[in-house]
């Protein structure tokens, strides 16, 4: 039996303040159901197979009440996270922001509402809401249960958008307040789409973001998909994410985790069509008292599809990382090329990475491989370095930089892995003791 964490958060009265007398009633037994199905299993503790490496126990003494709309977020907080020609839409502390948020140039390739502003079209939101299922992970139950908004968008078939399209997802400073934004986006067949979904914090409040964003992805579409999580140092994260793909669709995703005290991901890809080819990369950088922990599963289901996963950390101080990455390759799916790897760069006696790449296989006719490594930086590159008047500090600066390059360079578009250099250079100048 599971053991769970006693928390301090109290649920029931967040999901009492959630109730609407006019929200449609299977809307509300969903609620209910999610809620009911999360209590009976609780938040797990470390004898969670799947929780194993993650203490969530300093989550749960914080008293995370229900965040509240709020209006006075300059527009200039978006400077940082999205180009100006781009489209976006903003969420604060959970809620949709119009005043902040611009996406009319968009109008006739997309179709866009707020999942707040939908409560009353059950058209629409059962397509974002799925039955309660017991084997759903703790935190997308959670979600099911205490959700106020998100995004609904539909991009439609053969729409070539040149620009991005953001989501972006800002805790304006509430002190101990859950966030739990959920999404929904359908990308039509014959679509070349670029997608970037953020999360940052305006201030250092200790926050909790619960967030799902669920992505369909139909036949011949080009998506890039990436996700940024820039949250403050006493910020917690957890984030589902679920991806279907259809045949023939070329999916480039990526994520890069700089922020949180706590994070969690859980990316979960089903390649239902043959066809497809999906990278899923990620870098993320720690230091202080920093856990990411990513769980990955993807789930080849169909034949000559290829996926290739390149997961790269870099640790200083009393930093801690996680990786489980899960391939499957079902029966059906002869001709599957997949490969795996993670890499973890210590920069600290006390750092410590945790890795279980594995796979599943009952096809005989695939390519598969699957790896991990975990080390410090050699000391004899370190004393080259240094023998050239470098510092040690500068060394294992430079260093760094070439071990974070490898996995950036996997980013297509130059604008954004330019973004993402931006983002590190906090993290380079506190190695650097700048």
């Amino acid at each position: 039996m599971v053991t769970t964490v006693q928390s301090n958060i109290r649920f029931q009265d967040i999901y009492a303040e959630l109730q609407r007398a006019d929200q449609p009633q299977w809307l509300s037994s969903l609620r209910r159901s999610g809620l009911e199905t999360f209590e009976s299993q609780g938040i797990p503790d470390r004898k969670h197979e799947e929780y194993k490496y993650t203490n969530l126990q300093d989550l749960t003494t914080f008293p995370f009440v229900l965040a509240r709309p709020k209006i006075n977020v300059q527009a200039s907080a978006l400077d940082r996270w999205v180009p100006e020609d781009a489209a976006c839409f903003v969420f604060v502390d959970g809620f949709f922001s119009p005043a902040l948020s611009r996406y009319a140039d968009m109008a006739e390739h997309i179709e866009f509402c707020a999942l707040s502003d939908e409560l009353l079209k059950p058209g629409v939101l059962k397509q974002v809401f799925k039955p309660v299922q017991p084997s759903d992970d703790v935190f997308d139950l959670l979600n099911t249960a205490l959700f106020q908004d998100g995004v609904v968008l539909k991009i439609k078939d053969h729409a070539e958008i040149e620009s991005e399209i953001h989501i972006v997802n800002l805790s304006s400073g509430q002190p101990d307040i859950l966030i739990s934004p959920r999404h929904w986006i359908s990308i039509g067949q014959c679509t070349e789409v670029s997608l970037v979904q953020t999360s940052a914090s305006l201030d250092d409040q200790a926050v909790w973001t619960n967030a799902r964003t669920e992505i369909q992805v139909a036949q011949n579409s080009q998506v890039r998909y990436t996700q940024i999580q820039a949250d403050n140092l006493a910020a917690y994260h957890i984030h589902n994410t679920h991806m279907q793909a259809a045949r023939d669709s070329q999916i480039e995703c990526f994520t890069l985790t700089t922020g949180g005290r706590v994070v969690r991901n859980n990316f979960s890809a089903a390649l239902d069509g043959p066809g497809i080819d999906m990278t899923l990369n990620c870098l993320s950088t720690v230091r202080g008292h920093q856990h990411v922990d990513h769980h990955t599963v993807v789930d080849h289901r169909a034949p000559h599809c290829m996926s290739s996963q390149l997961y790269k950390n870099i640790l200083a101080d009393k930093g801690r990382t996680v990786f489980n990455g899960k391939i499957f390759v079902r029966q059906a799916a002869q001709q599957t090329n997949a490969y795996q790897l993670n890499r973890n760069l210590l920069l600290s006696g006390q750092a410590e990475a945790d890795t279980k790449p594995q796979l599943e296989i009952f096809a005989d006719d695939v390519r598969c491989t699957h790896g991990a490594t975990v080390g410090p930086i050699d000391d004899a590159e370190l004393f080259y370095l240094q023998s050239r008047g470098m510092t040690r500090d500068q060394a294992i600066s430079l260093m760094s930089h070439g071990f974070a390059e490898d996995v950036l360079a996997t980013v297509s578009d130059d604008d954004m892995r330019n973004h993402m250099r931006t983002l590190l250079v906090d993290f380079f100048d506190a190695i650097e003791g700048k």
